[in-house]
């Protein structure tokens, strides 16, 4: 029996190299112009300090190390035999993620999944020195062979273990990969652009402009707008009136009124 054990494992092992990523995770769209972000781990961000990438939380939890894919940073969760999760401790930097809105994550697993795996991410919160409640998501349909971006509303995250839903401190991530058979089974699970996003405070830069000359005055006659200037990433509108009417509060509809676009 133990020798059958051994067998298993090496196979779930061999698989998992075997099927490695050959590519990188996708390059995230969230730009920090039009969202808040607080990035765990990402080159496409400037990232938190974490403390510790694989805690040593008693005989069940697993280890995470640096596994680069294609020359990008890339963290492996090494779920071994009897290893059932692994955790991620920022706790001297936690930060309240209250006004944020989602926590993405790209991951990638390789070869078979063993019999009733799942797939947890559980947001630890402390209020005080150690966990006060938490939240989790699981995944409800996981894939493998292919990297898998979820982009996950923080309103999914189920409470866990009792209290409340609060996220003003989060210190913890844990990843959960339980399944029937812990002992006999390993996994190997990628992770990579593991951030929290919401609406951004700061607003996108202008790709639009209207160049002005001195004629544009409140009811001038037969007005037009200059062609001067330089615009950078974007266009800038020049508008023609043969009509008196006020510039600065003029409709598309105005007799006369046509925008040409310039560079």
């Amino acid at each position: 029996m133990k020798k059958l054990l051994l067998l298993t494992s090496f196979f779930y092992a061999l698989m998992a190299y075997s099927q490695a990523p050959s590519v990188a995770a996708p390059t995230p769209t969230h730009t920090t112009s039009s969202n808040n972000i607080k990035s765990i781990f990402s080159d496409a961000y400037t990232n938190i300090p974490v403390q510790e990438w694989g805690t040593s939380w008693g005989p069940e939890a697993a280890t995470i190390t640096d596994n680069p894919i294609s020359g990008n940073a890339t963290k492996l969760i090494n779920i071994a035999n009897g290893k059932s999760f692994a955790g991620i401790d920022f706790s001297p930097n936690k930060f309240n993620a209250t006004t944020y809105t989602h926590f993405r994550v790209d991951y990638y697993i390789p070869g078979t999944l063993p019999v009733g795996q799942v797939l947890v991410f559980k947001l630890s919160n402390h209020d005080g020195p150690n966990e006060t409640n938490a939240i989790e998501y699981q995944v409800p349909t996981i894939q493998t062979g292919q990297w898998v971006s979820l982009d996950i509303p923080l309103t999914s995250f189920a409470i866990a273990g009792g209290g409340s839903a609060s996220r003003n401190n989060i210190a913890q991530i844990v990843v959960g990969a339980a399944r029937a058979n812990i002992a006999g089974t390993s996994l190997s699970i990628y992770l990579d652009n593991m951030y929290f996003y919401g609406p951004g405070t700061t607003p996108p830069p202008a790709t639009t402009c209207m160049n002005t000359n001195g004629e544009f005055t409140t009811d001038a006659t037969g007005w037009n707008t200059d062609g001067g200037g330089t615009v950078v990433g974007g266009e800038a509108y020049f508008a023609t009136s043969n009509t008196t009417g006020d510039p600065w509060n003029t409709q598309l509809a105005q007799t006369g009124l046509s925008l040409t676009a310039g560079t």
